[in-house]
């Protein structure tokens, strides 16, 4: 995942193939930089992120299948001070 910078607009997709689509992606655990979110339909992390720092974060994606569990990973995504 590239580092962004705060107050500059983001945008990065997270992939995930196999299972039965559709898939279902959230914030497991942790949290987001402020400003941004997760699509939970696209699995798209966009927005602007208001605030720098390192922000540790674990994504859960499910698949269709009922009862899912899922597959978790764990970031670490570093939000740069704009200069």
């Amino acid at each position: 995942m590239p580092e962004a910078q705060k107050l500059v607009p983001y945008n990065y997709a997270f992939v995930a193939e196999g299972g039965i689509p559709i898939y279902n992606w959230d914030i497991f655990a942790g949290q987001l930089p402020p400003g941004l979110s997760l699509d939970s339909f696209t699995g798209v992390l966009s927005g602007t992120p208001a605030a720098s720092g390192v922000f540790n974060f674990t994504v859960r994606v499910r698949d269709y299948h009922e009862n899912s569990a899922g597959l978790t990973r764990n970031f670490r995504m570093l939000v740069g001070s704009r200069r």
